[in-house]
């Protein structure tokens, strides 16, 4: 993201577990979102919002790196970047959805290019 914005995913519901018959009742961290990024000059700023409420908010380096994110919240998923200035951009590859791998240029919502 080479400015202030950001990517919409699209909605995580609950996984459960394979032998879950609970009817989708969703308890804390049953939900793993991975964030793949980095920084162009270290010190960029994501925010990732589940549903509208905000499940992590982090600084990343220059190096790509994975956050990894355990959450029982559901919705609409938003990866923000929240301090553009100067030389500071954002390479956002991928998301992990319960292992499910969301590549970030095969979304339709991007308002950080």
């Amino acid at each position: 993201m080479h400015c202030g914005g950001g990517i919409g995913f699209g909605d995580i519901t609950y996984h459960g577990d394979a032998g879950d018959s609970s009817g989708g009742d969703t308890v804390s961290g049953d939900n793993t979102i991975v964030v793949r990024a980095r920084g162009t000059a270290g010190g960029e700023n994501l925010r990732v919002t589940v549903g509208g409420n905000e499940v992590a908010n982090y600084t990343l380096n220059s190096s790509f790196s994975n956050q990894t994110i355990y959450t029982s919240a559901t919705g609409g998923i938003n990866v923000e970047f929240t301090n553009d200035g100067g030389n500071r951009d954002v390479q956002l590859d991928y998301i992990e959805v319960n292992g499910a791998i969301w590549q970030a240029e095969d979304q339709t919502t991007n308002t950080g290019v």
